[in-house]
Protein backbone atom coordinates (compact mmCIF):
# COMPACT_ATOMS: atom_id res chain seq x y z
CA UNK A 1 0.00 0.00 0.00
CA UNK A 2 1.81 2.92 -1.25
CA UNK A 3 -0.26 6.03 -0.52
CA UNK A 4 -2.02 7.28 2.83
CA UNK A 5 -5.06 8.35 1.21
CA UNK A 6 -6.44 4.58 0.78
CA UNK A 7 -5.48 4.08 4.03
CA UNK A 8 -7.04 6.48 5.64
CA UNK A 9 -9.97 5.78 3.26
CA UNK A 10 -10.27 1.73 4.61
CA UNK A 11 -10.03 2.87 8.23
CA UNK A 12 -12.63 5.34 7.47
CA UNK A 13 -14.51 2.35 6.64
CA UNK A 14 -14.21 -0.30 9.03
CA UNK A 15 -14.29 2.12 11.51
CA UNK A 16 -17.70 2.61 9.86
CA UNK A 17 -18.96 -0.70 9.77
CA UNK A 18 -18.33 -1.29 13.16
CA UNK A 19 -20.13 1.59 14.90
CA UNK A 20 -22.94 0.56 12.70
CA UNK A 21 -23.23 -2.65 14.03
CA UNK A 22 -22.26 -1.85 17.45
CA UNK A 23 -25.05 -1.39 19.71
CA UNK A 24 -25.37 1.26 22.59
CA UNK A 25 -22.88 0.46 25.26
CA UNK A 26 -20.74 -1.51 22.96
CA UNK A 27 -16.91 -0.43 22.36
CA UNK A 28 -15.40 -0.45 19.17
CA UNK A 29 -11.62 -1.69 18.93
CA UNK A 30 -8.90 -0.47 16.44
CA UNK A 31 -5.54 -1.51 16.69
CA UNK A 32 -2.77 -4.43 14.11
CA UNK A 33 -4.49 -7.40 14.16
CA UNK A 34 -4.76 -10.77 11.84
CA UNK A 35 -7.40 -11.25 9.48
CA UNK A 36 -8.72 -15.01 8.42
CA UNK A 37 -11.26 -16.35 6.94
CA UNK A 38 -11.53 -19.93 6.32
CA UNK A 39 -12.64 -22.73 8.82
CA UNK A 40 -10.18 -25.51 8.22
CA UNK A 41 -7.63 -25.92 10.25
CA UNK A 42 -4.42 -24.41 9.76
CA UNK A 43 -2.35 -27.75 9.97
CA UNK A 44 -4.17 -28.79 7.10
CA UNK A 45 -3.72 -25.45 5.17
CA UNK A 46 -0.24 -25.69 5.64
CA UNK A 47 -0.05 -29.02 4.41
CA UNK A 48 -2.04 -28.45 1.28
CA UNK A 49 -0.25 -24.65 0.58
CA UNK A 50 3.44 -23.94 -0.26
CA UNK A 51 5.46 -20.59 0.31
CA UNK A 52 6.70 -18.22 2.39
CA UNK A 53 5.16 -15.96 4.44
CA UNK A 54 4.16 -11.72 3.15
CA UNK A 55 5.30 -8.77 3.74
CA UNK A 56 1.93 -7.24 5.64
CA UNK A 57 1.00 -4.89 7.78
CA UNK A 58 -3.01 -5.07 8.37
CA UNK A 59 -5.19 -2.70 10.64
CA UNK A 60 -8.29 -4.48 12.49
CA UNK A 61 -11.07 -2.95 13.70
CA UNK A 62 -14.04 -4.90 15.74
CA UNK A 63 -16.73 -4.15 17.91
CA UNK A 64 -16.93 -5.40 21.42
CA UNK A 65 -20.45 -5.86 23.01
CA UNK A 66 -22.45 -4.84 19.67
CA UNK A 67 -25.35 -6.78 18.04
CA UNK A 68 -22.90 -8.24 15.65
CA UNK A 69 -23.13 -12.17 16.22
CA UNK A 70 -19.88 -13.10 16.87
CA UNK A 71 -19.33 -15.81 13.56
CA UNK A 72 -19.59 -12.71 11.47
CA UNK A 73 -15.74 -11.75 12.51
CA UNK A 74 -13.30 -13.68 12.16
CA UNK A 75 -11.73 -12.86 15.90
CA UNK A 76 -15.05 -14.25 16.96
CA UNK A 77 -14.54 -17.39 14.60
CA UNK A 78 -11.26 -17.72 15.89
CA UNK A 79 -12.37 -16.85 19.91
CA UNK A 80 -14.84 -19.80 19.80
CA UNK A 81 -12.84 -22.52 18.58
CA UNK A 82 -9.92 -21.06 20.81
CA UNK A 83 -7.18 -22.16 18.13
CA UNK A 84 -5.06 -20.31 15.86
CA UNK A 85 -7.37 -20.52 12.53
CA UNK A 86 -5.98 -19.82 8.64
CA UNK A 87 -9.10 -17.57 6.12
CA UNK A 88 -8.39 -17.81 2.31
CA UNK A 89 -9.95 -15.11 0.63
CA UNK A 90 -11.59 -13.93 3.94
CA UNK A 91 -13.84 -11.35 1.88
CA UNK A 92 -15.80 -14.51 0.58
CA UNK A 93 -17.45 -14.98 4.05
CA UNK A 94 -16.67 -11.60 5.63
CA UNK A 95 -18.40 -9.05 2.92
CA UNK A 96 -17.79 -6.01 4.83
CA UNK A 97 -14.07 -6.84 4.21
CA UNK A 98 -14.99 -5.86 -0.01
CA UNK A 99 -15.01 -2.33 0.94
CA UNK A 100 -11.33 -2.16 1.85
CA UNK A 101 -10.99 -3.14 -2.28
CA UNK A 102 -7.52 -4.74 -0.59
CA UNK A 103 -7.71 -8.46 -1.69
CA UNK A 104 -6.29 -11.09 1.05
CA UNK A 105 -5.07 -14.24 -0.14
CA UNK A 106 -4.40 -16.01 3.56
CA UNK A 107 -5.48 -14.44 6.99
CA UNK A 108 -3.95 -16.53 9.96
CA UNK A 109 -5.47 -15.23 13.64
CA UNK A 110 -4.39 -16.33 16.35
CA UNK A 111 -6.42 -16.17 20.13
CA UNK A 112 -4.93 -14.08 22.98
CA UNK A 113 -6.07 -15.85 25.65
CA UNK A 114 -4.27 -16.48 29.51
CA UNK A 115 -5.25 -18.26 32.44
CA UNK A 116 -8.85 -18.04 31.18
CA UNK A 117 -8.85 -14.33 30.06
CA UNK A 118 -9.55 -13.73 26.60
CA UNK A 119 -7.88 -10.21 25.66
CA UNK A 120 -9.04 -10.76 21.81
CA UNK A 121 -6.87 -11.88 18.67
CA UNK A 122 -3.84 -11.37 16.91
CA UNK A 123 -3.84 -10.93 13.20
CA UNK A 124 -1.72 -11.64 10.51
CA UNK A 125 -2.90 -11.21 6.68
CA UNK A 126 -0.82 -12.51 3.08
CA UNK A 127 -1.98 -10.45 0.02
CA UNK A 128 0.32 -12.41 -2.67
CA UNK A 129 -0.59 -15.90 -4.06
CA UNK A 130 3.30 -16.73 -4.40
CA UNK A 131 3.41 -15.89 -0.49
CA UNK A 132 2.10 -18.31 1.59
CA UNK A 133 1.90 -19.19 5.80
CA UNK A 134 3.48 -22.45 6.72
CA UNK A 135 3.77 -24.22 10.26
CA UNK A 136 6.74 -22.15 10.90
CA UNK A 137 4.77 -18.85 10.87
CA UNK A 138 1.96 -20.63 12.93
CA UNK A 139 4.12 -21.65 15.73
CA UNK A 140 6.30 -18.01 15.63
CA UNK A 141 2.81 -16.28 15.82
CA UNK A 142 1.66 -18.79 18.48
CA UNK A 143 4.55 -18.04 21.04
CA UNK A 144 4.07 -13.98 20.18
CA UNK A 145 0.16 -14.61 20.21
CA UNK A 146 0.87 -15.90 24.16
CA UNK A 147 4.02 -13.61 25.28
CA UNK A 148 1.55 -10.73 24.41
CA UNK A 149 -1.75 -12.55 26.27
CA UNK A 150 0.43 -13.14 29.61
CA UNK A 151 1.63 -9.35 28.47
CA UNK A 152 -1.71 -8.19 28.87
CA UNK A 153 -3.19 -10.40 31.95
CA UNK A 154 -0.29 -9.02 34.05
CA UNK A 155 -0.65 -5.38 32.81
CA UNK A 156 -4.85 -6.31 34.06
CA UNK A 157 -3.77 -7.61 37.38
CA UNK A 158 -1.22 -4.65 38.22
CA UNK A 159 -3.83 -2.48 36.69
CA UNK A 160 -6.36 -3.85 39.26
CA UNK A 161 -4.27 -3.87 42.12
CA UNK A 162 -3.15 -0.12 41.17
CA UNK A 163 -6.94 0.62 41.30
CA UNK A 164 -7.90 -1.20 44.37
CA UNK A 165 -4.75 0.44 46.33
CA UNK A 166 -6.02 4.50 44.87
CA UNK A 167 -9.40 3.64 46.36
CA UNK A 168 -7.58 2.29 49.67
CA UNK A 169 -5.59 5.63 49.38
CA UNK A 170 -8.69 7.69 48.61
CA UNK A 171 -10.38 6.51 51.55
CA UNK A 172 -7.73 7.15 53.73
CA UNK A 173 -7.72 10.57 52.39
CA UNK A 174 -10.96 11.36 53.15
CA UNK A 175 -11.17 9.57 55.97
CA UNK A 176 -7.84 11.64 57.28
CA UNK A 177 -9.47 15.34 56.21
CA UNK A 178 -12.54 14.11 58.50
CA UNK A 179 -9.96 14.24 61.40
CA UNK A 180 -8.11 16.90 60.81
CA UNK A 181 -11.18 18.80 60.10
CA UNK A 182 -12.98 17.76 63.27
CA UNK A 183 -9.42 18.42 65.22
CA UNK A 184 -9.34 21.77 64.00
CA UNK A 185 -12.56 22.52 64.97
CA UNK A 186 -12.01 21.23 68.18
CA UNK A 187 -8.56 23.25 68.79
CA UNK A 188 -9.97 26.26 67.26
CA UNK A 189 -12.92 26.58 69.76
CA UNK A 190 -10.74 24.83 72.85
CA UNK A 191 -12.74 26.99 75.80
CA UNK A 192 -9.91 29.21 77.50
CA UNK A 193 -7.44 27.96 75.90
CA UNK A 194 -4.74 27.89 72.65
CA UNK A 195 -2.99 25.35 70.46
CA UNK A 196 0.62 26.15 68.81
CA UNK A 197 2.79 23.99 66.83
CA UNK A 198 6.80 25.04 66.33
CA UNK A 199 9.07 23.97 64.40
CA UNK A 200 13.15 23.48 64.56
CA UNK A 201 13.42 26.93 63.54
CA UNK A 202 10.85 28.20 66.25
CA UNK A 203 8.41 28.76 63.44
CA UNK A 204 5.11 28.24 64.07
CA UNK A 205 2.96 26.09 61.97
CA UNK A 206 -0.13 26.07 63.68
CA UNK A 207 -1.72 28.37 66.03
CA UNK A 208 -5.68 28.37 67.39
CA UNK A 209 -8.23 28.37 70.20
CA UNK A 210 -10.61 30.60 71.82
CA UNK A 211 -7.66 32.30 73.67
CA UNK A 212 -6.22 33.33 70.56
CA UNK A 213 -9.23 35.62 69.63
CA UNK A 214 -9.73 36.77 72.82
CA UNK A 215 -6.40 38.36 72.64
CA UNK A 216 -7.28 39.60 69.19
CA UNK A 217 -4.99 37.42 67.78
CA UNK A 218 -6.17 36.03 64.43
CA UNK A 219 -4.31 32.55 63.50
CA UNK A 220 -2.17 34.48 60.39
CA UNK A 221 -0.55 36.23 63.15
CA UNK A 222 1.60 33.26 64.16
CA UNK A 223 1.39 31.10 60.75
CA UNK A 224 4.77 31.46 59.07
CA UNK A 225 6.34 33.49 61.40
CA UNK A 226 8.86 32.72 64.38
CA UNK A 227 8.26 33.33 67.96
CA UNK A 228 10.74 36.28 67.76
CA UNK A 229 8.54 38.12 64.85
CA UNK A 230 5.46 37.47 67.00
CA UNK A 231 5.78 37.48 70.62
CA UNK A 232 7.40 40.35 72.50
CA UNK A 233 11.32 40.75 73.34
CA UNK A 234 11.17 39.76 76.59
CA UNK A 235 8.43 37.04 75.99
CA UNK A 236 10.24 35.45 73.30
CA UNK A 237 13.39 35.50 75.33
CA UNK A 238 11.48 33.33 77.74
CA UNK A 239 9.97 30.85 75.77
CA UNK A 240 13.14 30.22 73.39
CA UNK A 241 15.25 28.33 75.95
CA UNK A 242 11.50 26.23 76.60
CA UNK A 243 11.00 25.48 73.31
CA UNK A 244 14.85 24.19 73.02
CA UNK A 245 13.91 22.13 75.85
CA UNK A 246 11.14 20.54 74.28
CA UNK A 247 13.26 20.13 70.58
CA UNK A 248 15.58 18.46 72.57
CA UNK A 249 12.91 15.73 73.99
CA UNK A 250 11.61 17.07 76.88
CA UNK A 251 8.65 18.38 78.27
CA UNK A 252 8.04 22.03 79.48
CA UNK A 253 4.99 23.77 81.83
CA UNK A 254 5.46 27.24 81.93
CA UNK A 255 3.29 30.35 83.49
CA UNK A 256 3.47 33.68 82.38
CA UNK A 257 1.42 36.87 81.83
CA UNK A 258 0.94 38.23 78.54
CA UNK A 259 -2.07 40.82 77.47
CA UNK A 260 -3.38 40.94 81.02
CA UNK A 261 -4.18 37.98 81.01
CA UNK A 262 -2.51 34.92 83.42
CA UNK A 263 -1.69 31.66 81.32
CA UNK A 264 -0.38 28.12 81.60
CA UNK A 265 1.86 26.96 79.11
CA UNK A 266 2.48 23.28 78.77
CA UNK A 267 4.93 21.97 75.71
CA UNK A 268 5.31 18.21 74.43
CA UNK A 269 7.93 17.14 71.69
CA UNK A 270 6.24 15.84 68.47
CA UNK A 271 7.88 13.17 67.07
CA UNK A 272 8.07 11.48 63.76
CA UNK A 273 7.75 7.74 63.22
CA UNK A 274 11.50 7.26 63.19
CA UNK A 275 11.29 9.07 66.55
CA UNK A 276 12.79 11.99 65.66
CA UNK A 277 11.39 15.39 67.06
CA UNK A 278 9.93 18.03 64.58
CA UNK A 279 8.32 20.28 66.11
CA UNK A 280 6.73 21.13 69.60
CA UNK A 281 3.40 21.10 70.40
CA UNK A 282 2.24 24.33 73.12
CA UNK A 283 -0.94 24.82 74.86
CA UNK A 284 -1.76 27.32 77.04
CA UNK A 285 -4.71 27.67 79.09
CA UNK A 286 -5.89 31.10 80.43
CA UNK A 287 -6.14 30.52 83.98
CA UNK A 288 -6.50 34.53 85.08
CA UNK A 289 -9.82 33.67 86.65
CA UNK A 290 -8.04 30.98 88.83
CA UNK A 291 -5.36 33.12 89.77
CA UNK A 292 -8.13 36.23 90.99
CA UNK A 293 -10.28 33.15 93.03
CA UNK A 294 -7.01 32.04 94.50
CA UNK A 295 -6.22 36.06 95.40
CA UNK A 296 -9.39 36.43 96.69
CA UNK A 297 -9.52 33.51 98.40
CA UNK A 298 -5.91 34.51 100.53
CA UNK A 299 -7.51 37.71 100.97
CA UNK A 300 -10.38 36.31 102.87
CA UNK A 301 -8.12 34.06 105.17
Amino acid sequence: MNSATPLKQIIANLLENAIKFTSEGGRVEVGLSLVTGHRSSVEEQMTNDKGLMTNYVQITVSDVGGSTPRNFRPCGVCLEQDVPVLFSYPERYFTYFQEANTPIVKGLVLPLVADSHVFGTIWITSHDEQRQFDLEDVRVMTSLADFTATALLLQQRQTGELLAANAVLETEIVERKQVEAQTHALIANLPGGAVFVVDRNLRYLLAEGEALSAARFKPEDFVGRTIFEVLPPELAASYEPMYRQALAGEPFEHEHNAHHHTYLSRGTPLRSPDGEVYAVLAVSYDITERKRAESALRESE
